[in-house]
């Protein structure tokens, strides 16, 4: 993209936010926006700010978009070096959008082109002023069902997110056969979250049905995600598996099941999940990891800097190629760490956790 027809930038295009989002640092090297203003009233108030009433502009290809004010969030720290601000759903506002996961692609239909294959299903979405919400069921196990909305959110990597709420109220931590306890530095803009995973017997939305899924749960509130109309986020390792259309203006969501639709949900990790912070310092920053015993033996700490991995500098490295490379089961790497001043070599094991 392109902002305010000069400085160009990548930004995340998320169905569960509103508005305009640039990153701290990004904003901090161009100075869009003013930052003598309140902080958001945010758990972590270092993460954002309320925006100036400075009108905004970004365009890509053919198409702009002009907005007053944008929020100022952290999130390269979330996300990685290569994020410099994140467009919601109002860019598209009475819009069709076109999603191709497997390209991937957007496109923007002019209204007029209104006809949709018939191989999409249709499926009315309920807007609210949290963004759009699915009617979605989820089968923890053969004595309990939980239903209602969920927030249709493509800002979030995962599958499915129940907030601390229904997690509470149902006693997942208790119902759910095995549960994996989870740490993020960055869960949301307002800070760390605790989460676990576990597996469920299905989720359903419409004629859609996917079987024995790994979902998150809350284990602490996160204001974000309480006192919403929605209980959960539906996010994008499900969306992507289908071709994808929403309609902005009728507020209809088509759907046709992609290459992707059957693949096993599965949890596949080292123990940890980084960003790369190369911009601002030597190495890949650690910012989530697993709650175990035997991520905890290791003795890293979110914030650590992987600088080398097998005494290869990191900056030397793909990170998408890196991130392949540990998503292969029995893959062992290297890691040397660095907390503070000091250095040390960490071997790690890729495993598969919460198997079927």
């Amino acid at each position: 993209c392109k902002v305010n027809d000069t400085i160009r930038g990548n930004f995340i295009f998320d169905t569960g936010c509103y508005g305009m989002c640039y990153d701290s640092l990004f904003n901090s090297q161009h100075h869009f926006i003013d930052l003598n203003v309140p902080v958001l009233p945010y758990k972590n108030d270092s993460l954002a700010q309320e925006p100036s009433l400075k009108r905004q502009n970004l365009s890509f290809n053919d198409y702009s978009y002009s907005t007053y004010g944008a929020q100022i969030i952290n999130l390269k720290s979330m996300d990685g070096r290569k994020v410099d601000g994140l467009i919601g759903w109002d860019l598209f506002y009475n819009k069709i959008v076109e999603f191709n996961f497997l390209e991937p692609s957007l496109k923007v239909r002019h209204f007029k082109d209104t006809l949709v294959d018939a191989s999409f299903t249709k499926i009315p979405l309920k807007q609210t002023q949290d963004g759009f919400l699915l009617q979605t069921k989820i089968k923890i196990n053969e004595g309990l069902e939980i239903s209602g909305d969920f927030l249709l959110d493509m800002g979030y990597s995962g599958k499915i997110l129940l907030g601390h709420k229904i997690t509470a109220k149902h006693k997942l931590e208790e119902k759910l056969h095995d549960i994996l306890p989870l740490y993020s530095a960055y869960a949301t803009v307002e800070g760390e979250g605790y989460r676990f995973a576990g597996r469920v017997k299905k989720l359903t939305f419409n004629d859609f049905t996917f079987n024995d899924v790994i979902v998150s749960c809350s284990a602490k509130e996160e204001p974000i995600l309480e006192g919403s109309e929605f209980i959960g986020l539906l996010g994008m390792d499900i969306l992507k598996r289908f071709d994808m259309i929403i309609d902005f203006k009728r507020n209809i969501l088509y759907l046709k099941p992609n290459r992707q639709f059957d693949e096993k949900f599965t949890f596949v990790t080292k123990g940890l999940g980084f960003v790369d912070r190369t911009d601002i310092s030597e190495g890949w920053e650690i910012n989530s990891m697993l709650l175990d015993e035997e991520t905890k033996k290791t003795g890293i700490k979110p914030g650590d800097l992987i600088t080398h991995i097998n005494n290869k500098d990191v900056r030397t490295l793909s990170y998408d190629s890196v991130m392949q490379a540990f998503k292969v089961i029995s893959h062992i790497a290297e890691l040397t760490i660095k907390h503070g001043e000091t250095s040390r070599k960490v071997n790690l094991r890729t495993k598969e956790y919460l198997k079927k």
